[in-house]
C-alpha cells in the first residue's frame, strides 16, 4: 500500500506540474502580441515597473509569501533575479519593440536546444539520442527564425537586431532556470522567490524610469497602456510565473523548455487579428524544422510512475 500510495503521488504531482507548465506557457503566448501593441511609444522600462509593481502588491496580498532569506543565499537571489527577471524582461521588452510578434513567438521556442543542454551539464539529467537530435533540429529552426529577415529589404536590419535581443534574453532566462533550481528551490518556496522577483524587478529598473514616473499623468494614458500593464501584471506575472516557477522545480530541467512551443499557438493567432502580422517564408521553415525537432524528442511516451516502481523495486531487491 506504501508503495502504491509514493506511485500516485508521484505521479499526481508530475501530472499537475505539466499542467502548470502548459497553463503558463499559453499564457505567455497571449503576451507578446499584447506586449507588442501596447509597448508603442512607451518606454519598456517604465512599463516593467508598472508591471513588477502591480504584480508584487496583487502577490503579495493573494499568497502571503514567507520574506525570510539566509544571507548567504542573498548574493545567489539577487543574481539569479537580475538575470531572470530584470534583464531577461527588459531585452525581451526592447525586442519585441524591433521585430515582429509572430518573430518573437517562435523565436522563443528555440529554448528547448538550450536547456536540454543546460540539464545534462549541470544536473546530469539522462539525455536519450532523440532529445539531442530534436534539440539539434529546433536550434537550426531558430537560427532560421532570427536570420529569416534578411530576405525582407524592408526593416531587415531592426527586424534582426531584436531577433538578436530576444535570443539573449531567452539565454539569461534559462539561466535564471539552472541557478533557482540549484541553489533556491531546494531551500525556499515557490512564493517566496516569486515575490522577491517582482521586488527585485521593480527596484532594479527605477533608476531608468524615474524620469516617466514623475511625469506620468493618468489622463493623458492611452488604454492601451493600462490593459497591457494589467494583463502582464496578472496574468504573466502573478499566474504564469508562479506556476511555472512550480513546475520547475517539480520536473527535469531538459524537459521543461518543450513548453516553450506552446507559445507560438495563441500568439500567432492573435498577432494576425490584432496586429495585421502576416506568416514569411522564414517563419514557416523554422517552424517547421522546430515542430520536426518537437516530434523527435517527445515521440517516446513517458511514464514516469512505471520508473518509479522499478527504482523502488529494485532499491527493495538490493537491500
Amino acid at each position: 500500500m506504501q508503495l502504491l500510495s509514493q506511485i500516485r503521488s508521484r505521479h499526481n504531482q508530475h501530472s499537475q506540474a505539466l499542467i502548470a507548465l502548459t497553463i503558463a506557457s499559453i499564457l505567455w503566448g497571449i503576451t507578446t502580441p499584447v506586449l507588442k501593441w501596447s509597448l508603442d511609444g512607451v518606454s519598456p522600462f517604465f512599463f516593467a515597473f508598472m508591471r513588477f509593481s502591480i504584480a508584487g502588491v496583487i502577490f503579495y496580498v493573494i499568497a502571503r509569501p514567507p520574506l525570510r532569506i539566509q544571507k548567504k543565499h542573498i548574493p545567489i537571489l539577487l543574481i539569479a533575479l537580475l538575470v531572470g527577471t530584470s534583464l531577461h524582461i527588459i531585452l525581451a521588452f526592447y525586442g519585441i519593440r524591433m521585430t515582429t510578434a509572430l518573430n518573437a513567438s517562435f523565436i522563443s521556442m528555440g529554448s528547448p536546444f538550450l536547456t536540454l543542454m543546460a540539464g545534462f551539464v549541470v544536473f546530469r539529467e539522462k539525455v536519450r539520442r532523440n532529445l539531442i537530435i530534436g534539440g539539434i533540429l529546433g536550434l537550426l529552426g531558430m537560427l532560421a527564425l532570427v536570420l529569416g529577415p534578411l530576405s525582407q529589404h524592408n526593416q531587415s536590419s531592426t527586424y534582426i537586431m531584436g531577433n538578436i535581443i530576444l535570443s539573449i534574453s531567452i539565454v539569461l532566462w534559462i539561466v535564471y532556470e539552472i541557478i533557482a533550481k540549484k541553489y533556491l528551490f531546494p531551500f525556499y518556496s515557490i512564493r517566496t522567490i516569486t515575490f522577491y522577483a517582482f521586488l527585485i524587478g521593480m527596484l532594479s529598473v527605477l533608476p531608468f524610469a524615474y524620469k516617466d514616473i514623475v511625469a506620468f499623468s493618468l489622463s493623458s494614458v492611452e488604454p492601451k497602456f493600462i490593459i497591457g500593464v494589467f494583463f502582464t501584471a496578472i496574468f504573466s506575472s502573478v499566474l504564469a510565473f508562479s506556476m511555472w516557477q512550480w513546475g520547475v522545480s517539480k520536473i527535469e530541467v531538459s524537459r521543461v523548455g518543450f513548453f516553450i512551443y506552446l507559445d507560438p499557438v495563441t500568439s500567432s493567432l492573435l498577432a494576425i487579428f490584432l496586429l495585421g502580422e502576416s506568416f514569411t517564408p522564414s517563419i514557416i521553415i523554422g517552424t517547421v524544422f522546430v515542430l520536426g525537432g518537437l516530434y523527435v524528442a517527445e515521440r517516446k511516451a513517458h511514464f514516469p510512475h512505471i520508473h518509479l516502481f522499478h527504482h523502488y523495486r529494485g532499491r527493495k531487491l538490493r537491500t
